[in-house]
């Protein structure tokens, strides 16, 4: 049987009750319940999120458990819209639950792996006030639930590996089993898994890490061979190479990979701010002896090299939620340099925490909401434009078929209006030109808008002044500003 071991001083942890907890707990559960229920619905992927729950909650069928987007976010979401309710009700409902949720799983995952209840209460303060997480409760974004059980998971982990006999084995199983449910929903769960595993295999021994391995690896083989089974002619590596083909669309059309490389550095320095990120080299700085056993160091080392090459190529374009990913796998080690700081001055500790939300303000204002009134609340506020929208699909879609052509980054959402409508009966009346659709429009291509009434763009965007140069059909303008254009089709 392995030994017992772990990272740092572990099983005499100092004040080991959950004292420590409570104040960063109240404190970020709050903070989420003003996102889940002040933040409008994000343009892009959160909206497009809502979408796919509402079409399968009008027609529920099998889509297996993988794909380019893994279903299960939609089985979820669809089955809570089918018991009534709106999609962004049950969006944010989910997303503050499970957003809330990590903040103990946080704390218990660092106390259990270092025996340290000061550091873990420190961690979860940070995790507390950061903006991407607290936004994220008024989302659809399947970050949420899935940090949520990659934490549990790290706790089962790291109880594993304090533990001995059978004991270790159900830990290791739980651990198995919330990283099987996290490979649901998001891809990156399949790094993470072997990471842990390999982990495993050195902390707990072979035995305890067949167990975890039974649900993890078992779920994650058979997302790699479903596309296959269920798509003749498909594939994993087909999925992959459809997500890169993507991926190269959008860094031709709307950056570059310099400004890809950029958002590495931009981002985190917003949120969670240059305070964490300056703790966080500093206490893994503390922490060198402890590299090759840190499974917090080892997640972020493992993610931040694959997706950094996915930067370069393909052109893989960083979002904030993306980054949060790998980011909040520093945490502990800026809560050992705050814990250290804190114990030569004691204000340090209230000091750090109060920069980091007053630093995260301006530039989630400027950033993510454009500077638009309240916009340094850590919540998304939608533009004017989405107000004019809203309006006018409450008036008209029930009767139209509607195309759009957003511009990047998207300042209003089409189907974000049906969402706002509750009406996911009219989600096909609305249809959304696709990336491969843009790239032909930019080598000279025509828009194909036959069958549709209404034609929605942005003036100002590059995809409509491709489209506009082959553009021939007639049609009436019915609104039109500087980043909204809603033109009637003549039949």
């Amino acid at each position: 049987m392995a030994e017992t071991r772990g990272v740092g001083t572990v099983l005499s942890p100092r004040g080991a009750g959950l004292t420590g907890l409570w104040p960063p707990l109240v404190l970020g559960a709050l903070l989420r319940l003003l996102a889940a229920v002040a933040s409008a619905p994000t343009p892009g992927d959160d909206i497009g999120r809502m979408a796919a729950a509402c079409r399968w909650s009008l027609h529920p069928e099998w889509l297996g458990l993988s794909g380019i987007w893994p279903p299960f976010p939609a089985y979820l979401l669809g089955s809570l819209i089918r018991l009534g309710g709106s999609a962004i009700f049950w969006a944010h409902a989910l997303g503050w639950v499970t957003s809330t949720a990590a903040l103990p799983l946080l704390y218990l995952a660092v106390r259990e792996l270092y025996g340290d209840a000061r550091r873990a209460a420190l961690a979860t303060w940070m995790l507390a006030v950061y903006y991407v997480h607290i936004w994220m409760a008024g989302t659809a974004y399947v970050e949420t639930p899935y940090l949520c059980l990659l934490f549990a998971c790290l706790w089962f982990c790291a109880r594993a590996v304090h533990r001995s006999g059978a004991a270790r084995d159900r830990e290791a199983l739980t651990a198995g089993i919330a990283m099987a449910l996290a490979l649901l929903f998001r891809h990156e769960a399949k790094i993470v898994s072997v990471i842990l595993l390999v982990w495993l295999v050195r902390e707990a021994g072979v035995r305890a890490t067949l167990r975890y391995a039974i649900p993890a690896l078992g779920v994650l083989a058979w997302q790699l061979v479903e596309p296959s089974l269920m798509r003749p002619g498909g594939g994993f590596a087909h999925d992959a190479s459809i997500v890169a083909g993507m991926k190269i669309a959008e860094v031709t059309l709307h950056g570059s990979r310099l400004d890809a490389l950029s958002r590495w550095i931009v981002m985190p320095a917003g949120s969670p701010s240059l305070i964490v990120l300056g703790l966080a080299i500093a206490g893994v700085w503390m922490a060198r002896g402890t590299w090759g056993r840190d499974p917090w160091l080892w997640l972020f080392a493992g993610q931040t090299a694959v997706f950094l090459t996915l930067t370069i190529y393909p052109g893989w374009q960083p979002y904030l939620r993306y980054i949060f990913l790998y980011v909040v796998c520093l945490l502990p080690h800026a809560a050992l340099a705050l814990d250290a700081a804190g114990r030569r001055w004691p204000a340090a500790v209230p000091l750090a925490l109060g920069l980091t939300l007053l630093l995260q303000a301006p530039a989630w204002s400027r950033g993510r909401n454009d500077g638009r009134p309240l916009g340094w609340l850590p919540v998304y506020i939608a533009a004017p434009q989405q107000a004019v929208l809203d309006a006018w699909m409450r008036e008209h879609l029930e009767h139209d078929r509607v195309l759009t052509l957003e511009g990047y980054p998207p300042e209003w959402d089409a189907v974000g209006s049906v969402m706002a409508l509750g009406r996911c009966d009219l989600v096909t009346h609305v249809r959304l030109v696709s990336y491969d659709q843009k790239m032909a429009l930019a080598k000279g291509g025509t828009l194909d808008t036959a069958g549709y009434d209404v034609l929605i763009f942005d003036p100002s965007s590059r995809s409509w002044d491709d489209a506009k140069r082959t553009f021939t059909r007639a049609y009436a303008v019915e609104h039109r500003d500087e980043k909204l254009a809603i033109v009637r089709l003549a039949k």
